[in-house]
């Protein structure tokens, strides 16, 4: 699971504030306002200034946890009233989801999915989740002129907390999680003890590694397993290893609850060409040949200067080049591509047993 990287800019205003001028317009044109009032203040518990903050907010920012935890407790303990379904009812045309969906114009889960420039789902990074339009009609009216354009194809909306459980935050803005249809129906109602990726990732903390069945028969993928493994040692601060231990049990439950495993383990495909990849480009392979470009191309982009300039630039080729040789998107430095973290540290595996054999 990869970290979402939220951007920080949408023109002059930020993600948060549009999100929420859009919610408060839709807020402010529900006509029963003495209805609406008696929602917020009777059912729910909370203030009209409150919404900003169950809106706009981060999940993890203590005002929304504190929010969260008494609005959840409140409509647990009302479950029993004879109004609850009709209040349920009342909440969701409150933060009614399907105006996000819907709205054929301005701020909505299409512009969302473009500015976010989320291109694959951070729950399994395995699928693409892009965002595909185009130019249907252009209509002039006097000096201004109107492009319409047609959704093609978009990422579903995964909400983090459940519409069902928590229908006020339908409309949350950190409650969106693009993905893909597998995660988005998998995940279900989960919430407690998973990796949330608006805040973190896997990253080193859960790394994918191969593992063999025979050694005497490595080339068959029936005997190559993958599995997600802790491969970083845990730290000596008695504070930092508690954060440790409870990251791996929210990467622990991610695994199981996605199936990453069982998932994973059908791109055998996939490790058999890094595999070959790596086998026929091995590193001493790849500095024979960076040297017949050091003796030929590399000659105009080195010359006049100084020894550890040299060593630089070579140094940016040959990475270049193991990148082009293992099957690795060139230029992709800092973008997501399927399957990124897989192929990623399983050549860090590669890289180190190859390293170990030379000790």
């Amino acid at each position: 699971m990869i970290k979402i990287k939220m951007p920080q800019q949408l023109g002059k205003e930020s993600i948060e504030e549009i999100h929420w001028n859009w919610f408060l317009t839709k807020f402010n044109g529900i006509r029963n306002k003495k209805r609406k009032d008696n929602i917020l203040k009777y059912v729910l518990g909370i203030k009209e200034s409150d919404l900003e903050t169950l809106v706009k907010k981060p999940l993890n920012d203590p005002n929304f946890i504190q929010l969260n935890t008494a609005i959840s407790a409140r409509l647990k303990a009302h479950e029993t009233h004879p109004s609850h379904k009709r209040w349920l009812k009342s909440i969701e045309k409150i933060f009614k989801y399907d105006g996000f969906t819907e709205d054929k114009s301005g701020w909505n889960s299409y512009a969302y999915f473009k500015a976010m420039g989320i291109n694959v789902c951070p729950y399994c990074n395995r699928t693409y989740v892009f965002v595909v339009d185009k130019t249907e009609k252009i209509i002039k009216k006097g000096k201004e002129t109107e492009v319409i354009t047609e959704k093609i194809t978009a990422p579903q909306i995964d909400h983090f907390f459940p519409q069902d459980k928590f229908p006020y935050l339908a409309c949350s803005l950190y409650n969106f999680i693009p993905s893909c249809s597998v995660c988005n129906h998998t995940k279900s109602n989960k919430v407690e003890d998973i990796i949330n990726p608006y805040f973190e990732g896997f990253e080193k903390d859960g790394s994918f590694r191969a593992s063999f069945n025979d050694h005497e028969q490595i080339d068959s993928l029936k005997n190559v397993n993958i599995n997600i493994r802790k491969t970083t040692p845990f730290s000596l601060d008695p504070i930092k290893n508690n954060e440790e231990k409870n990251k791996c049990i929210r990467i622990k439950n991610s695994i199981e609850l996605f199936h990453l495993k069982e998932i994973y383990n059908e791109h055998k495909i996939e490790l058999n060409d890094l595999f070959d990849r790596y086998r026929n480009y091995c590193k001493p392979k790849r500095k024979d040949i960076l040297r017949l470009f050091h003796e030929d191309e590399l000659k105009n982009d080195i010359e006049g200067l100084t020894e550890k300039q040299v060593d630089a630039v070579l140094s940016l080729y040959a990475k270049k080049m193991k990148n082009m040789f293992l099957g690795l998107p060139l230029g992709a430095e800092g973008k997501e591509y399927p399957l990124r973290k897989f192929k990623e540290d399983i050549i860090e595996q590669l890289d180190q047993t190859v390293k170990n054999m030379r000790k």
